[in-house]
């Protein structure tokens, strides 16, 4: 089961780099999505991050596709807005603002998708990486419209939420357990829940078919990181254990 942990937007490089170090074994990724930030912030929390001893494969960038393949990262995760063609174009004609998560085109007033093809890069090896199946992309969705879009597009997992009630969106419905089931029904790809999500939620939300869940203030803005953070994995890992067990006995009955 997945964990992902995903930056609020309102802390600092240094509460990042702090939380990152004390949880980076517990989780599968760590997103930074700080869409305030300068490249040159980015990359230097990467940095910051790398110097420190989390691995490459564990950060991902959000929007930023460009910088995470130069940097070698393990991924980057796009919004619902942002299109991609994961195979690479005849003529690499890209615009790099958009690539690195600077362009102010394609607002969301707009609700028009970006186009992200390959990255303009003179090493190969920046366009080398980006193909590698290890680099994976992830999008966030919300309707099974989207998911589809995505897994057709060659979008390796997708968000889905928010599930629960969560102070980061007031005022908005959550969209409950029931739509995450059918999203995991409609696609092949892994679909991670997002929400207000708890470590108590962890079997009801892998009873879907979730393939995992992603946490932001829940383990960001904790008391104690780490210990949230082994809670959700422990969580996970029970529920999954529980789970698998009940389709094991349905199994032996058939």
């Amino acid at each position: 089961m997945e964990l992902h942990v995903v930056s609020t937007g309102n802390q600092t490089a240094e509460k990042i780099l702090s939380v990152s170090r004390q949880i980076y074994s517990q989780v599968t990724a760590i997103h930074i999505r700080e869409k305030q930030w300068s490249d040159k912030q980015v990359y230097e929390l990467v940095q910051a991050m790398l110097n420190a001893g989390i691995p490459a494969a564990a950060i991902r960038l959000n929007s930023r596709i460009q910088l995470a393949a130069e940097l070698k990262l393990g991924g980057a995760h796009l919004t619902e807005l942002q299109s991609f063609v994961r195979s690479l174009p005849e003529k690499h004609e890209v615009n790099v603002n958009a690539l690195s998560g600077n362009d102010q085109t394609g607002a969301s007033t707009s609700r028009q998708r970006r186009q992200y093809h390959a990255p303009a890069a003179d090493s190969e090896s920046v366009l080398d990486f980006w193909q590698k199946e290890s680099f994976r992309l992830g999008r966030s969705v919300h309707t099974a419209a989207q998911a589809i879009q995505a897994e057709r597009e060659g979008i390796d997992y997708v968000f889905y939420g928010h599930i629960y009630e969560t102070a980061s969106k007031p005022g908005v419905p959550a969209r409950g357990v029931e739509q995450l089931r059918q999203i995991c029904a409609v696609v092949d790809i892994p679909v991670i829940a997002i929400g207000g999500i708890q470590p108590h939620h962890a079997e009801e939300l892998i009873s879907t078919g979730a393939a995992g869940i992603a946490v932001m203030s829940g383990i960001f803005a904790a008391k104690n990181p780490l210990e949230q953070a082994s809670a959700y994995a422990a969580a996970l890992s029970a529920a999954a254990a529980r789970i698998g067990k009940i389709e094991s006995g349905r199994q032996e009955t058939v």
